[in-house]
């Protein structure tokens, strides 16, 4: 009768040689991950100036951007928080008058 499976000591170690390799990789891959994060945040930011430019052609009026927190329709607070995009006919850097939110 021929039996199949595995012995103790084998399962063991298998288990040691995933937790070694496991253990080496997961620095790697959170290090790749801030990287990829990081990436994502310029390639916004880049993305955001290259929108108000575009707009500003279009539009042929000065444009600003800048950070906005919350549903506040004014410039303030981060940048991760979102950012508001008007028509700046004054160049005060600030929503009002004649001024649009694009």
């Amino acid at each position: 009768m021929k039996r199949s499976g595995l012995t103790l000591v084998e399962l063991i170690s298998v288990l040691a040689i995933i937790s070694l390799v496991t253990s080496l990789a997961i620095p790697s891959m959170v290090k790749i991950h801030t990287r990829s994060k990081a990436t994502a945040s310029v390639n916004w930011i880049i993305g955001a100036v290259n929108f108000t430019r575009h707009a500003a052609i279009n539009l042929r009026t000065t444009t600003t951007i800048c950070p906005s927190s919350g549903s506040e329709l004014k410039c303030g607070g981060e940048w991760h928080d979102g950012v508001i995009l008007f028509t700046d006919h004054n160049s005060d850097a600030r929503l009002n008058g004649k001024d649009v939110l694009v």
